[in-house]
């Protein structure tokens, strides 16, 4: 099930923050993946559980969040994050959106590296932070609709609310975590859970007015009246 878009259409300053982030991560990306040295910086600069545990190498758990290991996996990262850090980077206002998300970056390592048993492996990528990227806005903005896209037999489109959507995908991340694969699914929880508590505490209330599209394309705009178009 993946997101197109979210509804949320508010009066809101550009994310200049999200869009460098964005940008950061891709031109980190093609420095390092075009390198003839690829392999042996991920292994400078990815968080290798082993190490952090004892407290080696500690500035990995910053740089191993802006590398990713091939294409897919950076633009997965980016498509969720430029979907739904806008709303989180305009909730917080940008100062707060760089530490909540740097935050949720180092959460989600370190306790990937606990659960990993003292692995020599690196770890790398973005989704831990963006997974508290999508804590954040279960909490802050539940009642938004996702556009989203899925194939059973045929392709679908549909909307459905964002707490749905994020449950769903929290409840994958969760079935799978104890499935032994590449993906670091203990980073995904523990982001996300962060990322929630984070934006409980230091979010503020939904906007009371902004503007949705329903499914026949026409806009509304929601107030303390009520909705209108």
């Amino acid at each position: 099930m993946i997101p197109l878009y979210d509804e949320s259409f508010s009066v809101q300053k550009f994310p200049w923050v999200t869009l460098s982030l964005v940008g950061l991560n891709t031109l980190v990306f093609f420095l390092t993946f075009l390198s003839s040295d690829f392999e042996s910086i991920i292994y400078q600069y990815g968080a290798i559980p082993e190490l952090i545990l004892n407290r080696q190498n500690i500035i990995t758990f910053i740089t191993a969040l802006f590398l990713h290991g091939g294409i897919s996996h950076l633009l997965g990262n980016m498509w969720f994050l430029w979907i739904f850090g806008d709303n989180i980077e305009n909730n917080l206002g940008r100062v707060k959106f760089i530490f909540f998300y740097i935050a949720a970056g180092v959460v989600s390592l370190f306790f990937h590296a606990i659960t990993t048993s003292f692995t020599d492996i690196p770890v790398i990528g973005a989704s831990g932070a963006i997974s508290g990227v999508l804590g954040g806005y279960i909490i802050l903005f539940p009642k938004n609709r996702v556009r989203a896209f899925i194939i059973l037999g045929r392709p679908f489109l549909f909307f459905v609310p964002a707490f749905v959507y994020l449950g769903i995908w929290f409840t994958y991340q969760f079935l799978y975590s104890g499935v032994e694969t590449q993906v670091a699914y203990a980073a995904h929880i523990s982001g996300f859970l962060f990322g929630a508590i984070a934006a409980y505490l230091l979010g503020r209330p939904e906007e009371l007015e902004h503007y949705t599209v329903m499914d026949d394309g026409t806009t509304y705009k929601r107030s303390q009246s009520g909705w209108e178009q």
